[in-house]
This record gives structure tokens, sequence and C-alpha cells, in this order.
């Protein structure tokens, strides 16, 4: 196991000496952190990544992070691989462009006497108040004694 100083800086777990090139270039040592800026990752590739590079140094090279494992490092990824996942739809969903104004418009608006719900609790209704004020809502939670007026939503 590697000696570890606990820096918050670089440790030897996070470099990795190349010695065998593709195009023949002299051998060299590559930084975890290099690659992650000079690929210009998110928080959340980086931190995927430098869990999946942990994980196969200790593995392969027998660099080791005092008090990390392969379970821990995989969690790391998983959680992390969500969180891409998920910034990945919205880039998705920005690239579909707006989305177009819904054609059902809300029904007109009917005066209420103040008495119970005239619609079933998982209706959506937007209400207007005796004090003016207007919400929507599923009708279970309106206040039905001071709603003036109410429409289907």
């Amino acid at each position: 196991m590697s000696a570890e100083r606990k820096t918050g800086g670089s440790n030897d777990y996070y470099s990795a000496d190349v010695t065998e090139t593709l195009d023949g270039r002299p051998a060299y040592t590559v930084q975890c952190l290099e690659v992650i800026e000079t690929l210009g990752m998110t928080f959340a590739e980086g931190e995927a990544f430098k869990a999946i590079w942990r994980s196969c140094a200790a593995r392969t090279l027998g660099k080791h992070k005092a008090d990390n494992n392969a379970l821990y490092d995989a969690e790391k990824v998983e959680f992390y691989g969500k969180r891409m996942v998920a910034a990945a739809k919205l880039v998705v969903e920005e690239e579909k462009g707006p989305r177009p104004l819904p054609t059902k418009l809300p029904g007109p608006w009917t005066e209420h006497a103040g008495t119970g719900a005239p619609v079933e609790g998982g209706t959506r209704v937007e209400v207007e108040y005796l004090n003016g004020q207007t919400g929507r809502c599923e009708a279970r939670y309106a206040a039905w004694g001071a709603v003036k007026q109410y429409r289907l939503a």
C-alpha cells in the first residue's frame, strides 16, 4: 500500500505511468486532475471519473486511498452517474425547444354558494376566494367555505 498524507492535495493514487503509447511517444506520467480539466468535465463527471480511477489504481497498481474500497467507489459512480443522467435529460429537453402551450384552456368560472365541494376530490380546480386570492389545487384541498367562484383547471 502506498503511503498517504491527507493534505487535500494531489496524491500518488491519482497518477499513473503510461509506459506504452499508441503512437510511439516517450513514456509519461498522467494525473487524474489533468484529464478532468483537459476534458472539461462537470463536477459530477469528475467525481465519477475519480472514483473509477481510484478503483482501477487500487486493483492494478496497488495504489490505495485510506479508508476507501471498491464498493465505496462503485456507489460514488452510481450516485454521480444518476446526476449525470438527470443533467443529460435536461439538455435533451432543452434541445427539443419550447413546449407548446396547452390546447385545453380552463373551463368557465362557476359561482360557488359557500357549501361543500361541488366536484370530486381529485379534480384539479382553480379557485377565487372571497378575499380575492386565487389558486390551483385538487378540489379536496380547497377551502370551499371561502370560495367565491371556481373552474376546472
